[in-house]
């Protein structure tokens, strides 16, 4: 008998900040695939960021940007939302660029997806 059931998971990539060691990254790295399959994302890479910089156009975040460029991965994942960046204006309009992709933001400390409507609305602005 063929399988016939469809895959309804969300493809989706993580993104976290952290200079811990590699045995506290790899435990968060686990965690933040278990909490991506409660929502039903299948995270297809967890892109683990060490820099110290907090600009929008660094190494991580273009890796994260290739994937979410492609048509079939819907979602991204981060522990906190300055994992992406904690210069408001930059992670509005990441925010902005995530929506026009058709991407969900989903913030494990949030615990849920990110909508953004204002600049005045983010945290810190």
């Amino acid at each position: 008998m063929k399988n016939t059931s469809v895959n309804t998971k969300t493809k989706g990539v993580g993104l976290m900040r952290s200079g811990k060691g590699l045995d506290i990254v790899t435990i968060m790295g686990a965690e933040m695939i278990a909490y991506g399959e409660k929502l039903d994302l299948e995270l297809q890479e967890v892109f683990v960021d060490r820099t110290p910089e907090d600009k929008i156009d660094r190494w991580a975040i273009k890796q994260v940007v290739k994937w979410l460029e492609q048509e079939e991965v819907k979602a991204l994942l981060v522990r906190r939302l300055e994992d992406i960046t904690s210069d408001a204006e930059s992670l509005f309009h990441f925010l902005q660029l995530a929506r026009q992709m058709g991407v969900s933001i989903h913030c494990m400390e949030m615990g849920s997806e990110v909508c953004c409507v204002g600049l005045d609305e983010l945290p810190g602005a």
